[in-house]
């Protein structure tokens, strides 16, 4: 801290409450340290993240679901098998290698809070041929050219057999988690041309049947009337992509429920007028029911 503020900082301690302009000339110098942050889920609390001015994001664990993450790692043979794309994003080349490696908790700091959604459940689940489980997600899906002939079986996202998995996998998940102290981000399906009432009943089992699992665990919900699918968002609109006031609660309810003093960012929106071109078939996602 440079000399000078050090000596404002000095005076104002003297003269003042250290609650206000304290943390004010802090923040100004660089000196306020951002509350450090995990996340095991998907861009419903990446996205709710964005909207605060003092939060660090040191590990997000995404495109993965419980049920892949504690099975045993891929056979190597496998791995190797496996043929991605020479455009794939680092980020999704990394979450695919750790969804396969079941490398992705290694990174998590039992010193920070822990964020945790189960909407990327959303997705098929693949017993490989190697007889372990991976998340058959849009990237790998997109970005291999050969995923599925690696697969001897798929089980679809809320079928019988997946809420069977996934309850039979959440107590080893959290072993895994340990003492990390967490917040389960109860994040369901807003109403579209369907009300995704099978969906969120059983993404709310999960819900409740982690919090009983983990050691240390808050569960935030925001508002029904808030969970509303913004057709404008800057990732296109789906059932998970909400409305700006949607994130802000989250952020409300975090903050009090952690004990932290979580600001947020002015006018920040990821409202776009114009949503991305590959969710033009938003209106066939919205209607059709899934096969289970």
């Amino acid at each position: 801290m440079p000399a000078n503020m050090s000596a404002i900082l000095s005076i104002f301690k003297k003269h003042t409450t250290p609650s206000t302009i304290l943390d004010i000339c802090k923040k100004r110098a660089g000196c306020i340290p951002k509350l450090r942050v995990d996340i095991w889920g998907s861009c419903v609390t990446r996205d709710s993240l964005e909207f605060a001015d003092n939060i660090k994001i040191n590990k997000y664990c995404a495109r993965s679901s419980i049920i892949s993450a504690v099975a045993s790692p891929a056979a190597d043979d496998t791995i190797n098998m496996l043929k991605l794309k020479e455009d794939i994003r680092p980020f999704h080349r990394r979450v695919i290698d750790e969804d396969l490696r079941k490398t992705a908790l290694r990174d998590l700091d039992t010193k920070n809070i822990l964020i945790v959604d189960f909407i990327e459940e959303r997705v098929p689940i693949g017993l490989t041929l190697c007889g372990t489980y991976i998340t058959y997600s849009r990237v790998l899906n997109k970005y291999s050219s050969n995923g599925k002939h690696l697969l001897q079986r798929m089980i679809q996202p809320f079928s019988d057999k997946h809420i069977e998995l996934f309850l039979a996998s959440i107590d080893k998940f959290a072993e895994k988690i340990g003492e990390q102290q967490v917040f389960i981000h109860k994040a369901l399906y807003a109403k579209g041309e369907r009300d995704f009432k099978k969906e969120n009943e059983i993404l709310s089992l999960y819900y409740e049947r982690a919090a009983k699992s983990f050691s240390k665990a808050t569960i935030i919900e925001v508002d029904e009337a808030l969970r509303i699918s913004n057709p404008n968002h800057k990732w296109g609109a789906m059932p998970y992509h909400y409305i700006d006031a949607y994130y802000r609660q989250f952020l409300k309810e975090l903050s009090d429920k952690s004990g932290k003093n979580i600001s947020y960012r002015k006018d920040f929106s990821l409202h776009k007028e114009s949503a991305p071109s590959r969710y033009k078939k938003i209106k066939k996602y919205f209607s059709r029911p899934y096969n289970n």
